[in-house]
């Protein structure tokens, strides 16, 4: 008997200790996510600059 509740407490120590590792890798994914969508959405950004110049000196001329 004490066996079995030994056992099902580790379990459980285990189980919490995965949840809480998932909610650091979330975490960590996410903010590692943010950085990459702000570079990305800072190099649209260049690009979409760099072909405006480019459009407004093909029109000039």
């Amino acid at each position: 008997m004490e066996k079995k509740v030994v056992l099902s407490r580790i379990a459980l120590l285990l189980d919490t200790k995965s949840i809480i590792i998932k909610k650091h890798c979330l975490i960590i994914f996410r903010k590692i996510y943010r950085k990459i969508m702000n570079r990305w959405k800072a190099f649209l950004a260049l690009c979409l600059k760099i072909e405006g110049i480019i459009l407004r000196n093909v029109s000039k001329n």
